[in-house]
């Protein structure tokens, strides 16, 4: 009901505009609030809602019919002596229910007029407007329907294999940047890879690197969110984006929520000057932050949580509920029972660091496979051959197209 384009049905007859419903469709508030959007003259629903009590079948013709402002047509099986199921009726406009069957079997009949529309006061005391508009004049679904006709299917409904945008579209934009993930999501890419950093004062970065170019010496972590604001974040790839700010990852969850699979490597802090000493476990107050924006913007089965051990460690404990993608053992021919270990739901092969075997094992243990990464097309299609789920790529469209073809 978020995303599929055949649904609903809309028939024109001599300038009368008929609507069709399922008694399913019935209970989706934003599916009737786009019925009510194409402006019916008669809303026909077919049920099967044999087990459904009266008042709540009731109550949803009426609501329908008075919210679209239009008549509804409700054909209903009769269950005799009980409060479930039955009432086949007819609701004028303003929700008005003009005749109805209860248990009844049998033609239903009544006379309506069409076209027909309800009239409200604007308020008390104030001018008639349509009844539906009522309503229509104060809704803000952008506060809660975070992307409206661009809402993608999420992690549990997207089908594999997927394409995976490694620092969003890589090969031509300013990697982790929101100009490089929304040039993957313009694409298509079914997820998009971005990292993440926490600054000195715990806003966390889409960076790749543990420092920037300005100054290698002093990491990420060092930072407040102020001195990075004051970084170039465009890599020198071109003079017009010169300037160019970091993006936090609220600022990618405000504007990529629901629009794409998010694959979050989440980086470790280490004490050394070659990443080898990594703080274990990760910090679980940088970690619930993160968290905190993915339950913010509704996104837990927008995203997944991959790391090294330590990421892992703390991402079961904090919130279990949330995917995890193990990094850990990429080197070392270990990921598989890493996996395991810390019950993932995906890992993400380092090639060529893995086999054919610890395929088959993922797959034993039900564990989705990701791979990092490709570039070209026959590598690609080869990795799906066997049995990789997810390609991670810097090079979108050519491995897109390539898939595709």
């Amino acid at each position: 009901y978020r995303y599929r384009k055949d649904i609903p049905c809309f028939i024109d007859i001599n300038g009368l505009r008929l609507a069709f419903m399922t008694c399913y469709d019935t209970y989706f508030l934003e599916y009737i609030e786009y019925i009510r959007s194409k402006k019916p003259d008669m809303i026909l629903i077919c049920s099967y809602q044999r087990s459904e009590e009266q008042d709540i079948l009731l109550s949803q013709a009426r609501i329908i019919s008075s919210r679209c402002n239009s008549y509804v047509l409700r054909a209903s099986y009769s269950m005799g002596d009980t409060t479930k199921g039955g009432h086949s009726l007819v609701c004028d406009c303003d929700g008005t229910i003009l005749v109805d069957m209860e248990q009844l079997i049998g033609v239903l009949r009544a006379e309506i007029e069409i076209p027909k529309k309800a009239m409200k006061p604007n308020g008390h005391g104030q001018p008639l407007i349509l009844a539906d508009e009522f309503i229509t004049q104060g809704r803000t679904p952008q506060s809660y329907l975070s992307a409206g006709s661009f809402i993608s299917q999420n992690d549990n409904e997207k089908p594999y294999p997927r394409i995976c945008a490694h620092r969003g579209f890589s090969a031509l934009c300013p990697e982790n940047t929101a100009l490089s993930l929304s040039g993957a999501v313009a694409f298509g890419a079914d997820e998009v890879e971005f990292d993440l950093w926490p600054t000195k004062d715990h806003i966390m970065i889409a960076v790749h690197d543990p420092a920037f170019p300005e100054n290698r010496s002093k990491k990420v972590w060092d930072y407040t969110y102020e001195e990075v604001m004051e970084l170039d974040a465009s890599l020198g790839m071109s003079p017009m984006l010169k300037g160019m700010k970091y993006d936090t990852f609220e600022d990618i969850l405000k504007k990529f929520n629901h629009q794409t699979i998010m694959n979050i490597h989440i980086k470790t802090k280490f004490t050394d000057n070659k990443g080898a000493d990594i703080v274990f476990p990760y910090d679980k107050n940088d970690f619930a932050g993160i968290v905190d924006l993915i339950e913010k913007y509704d996104c837990a089965d927008y995203v997944y949580i991959a790391g090294d051990e330590a990421v892992m460690e703390t991402a079961v404990k904090v919130a279990p509920y949330l995917k995890r993608c193990c990094l850990e053992g990429q080197m070392d021919y270990t990921l598989v029972d890493k996996a395991i270990k810390y019950r993932c739901e995906k890992l993400q092969f380092f090639k060529p660091y893995f086999n054919d075997e610890m395929i088959k094992k993922a797959k034993q243990n039900n564990i989705r496979c990701n791979i990092f990464w490709s570039d070209d097309p026959k590598e690609a299609s080869e990795f799906l051959d066997r049995g990789i789920d997810t390609i991670l790529t810097n090079n979108l469209y050519l491995v897109q197209k390539s898939l595709k073809a």
